[in-house]
């Protein structure tokens, strides 16, 4: 089995659910940031197969699909001969994904926000929580005339409940499930 920790995630759970429910709407855009500082055990490996990988499977995983196009930029600053920073954008067909991804931030954030026509949710990866906004505009339309006016209100902020598990823990169980 692929060691896609992620997908085991409470909250990643819950915001495919919110995705393929279409709470969201259609998916208009897709931002990932997993940075922090380097990990002293990695030797062998860069940040995109280390820590990257984890968000294009679940960025595939959420929306369903792979991307059309992907373009790809990595750079060695502090560590000589591998990458330490990257930056990925994903193509698909209505919208588009970024992905920062570094060892050089000097704090640990792990979040993905899924922006709709509907709504905005934000994930936080570490504490698992998920905050919905809900989208509060309408269109008017104005008589004898081809113009129309759209109309923000407040957005309905929703925080969803997640019951925090240890997604390490829950994917070790399906694997044990599944044989």
């Amino acid at each position: 089995a692929v060691g896609h920790i992620e997908r085991f995630n409470p909250a990643v759970l819950k915001l495919k659910e919110l995705v393929d429910n279409k709470q969201l709407g259609d998916i208009l855009s897709v931002v990932v940031k997993r940075v922090g500082l380097f990990p002293p055990q990695i030797k062998d490996v860069n940040v995109v197969t280390d820590i990257a990988v984890h968000d294009l499977d679940i960025v595939c995983n959420i929306v369903g699909s792979i991307p059309e196009t992907v373009y790809a930029r990595g750079y060695g600053s502090l560590t000589k001969g591998s990458e330490d920073h990257a930056e990925i954008f994903l193509g698909y067909p209505k919208f588009g994904c970024f992905i920062q991804s570094n060892w050089i931030t000097p704090i640990k954030i792990r979040t993905l926000s899924v922006t709709g026509t509907k709504g905005h949710a934000e994930l936080n990866y570490i504490t698992q929580q998920l905050k919905l906004y809900k989208s509060n505009y309408r269109l008017k339309s104005h008589k004898g005339f081809k113009e129309f006016l759209v109309k923000f209100g407040e957005p309905e902020n929703v925080s969803i409940h997640i019951r925090k598990k240890e997604p390490l823990r829950l994917e070790l169980d399906d694997f044990i499930n599944s044989i």
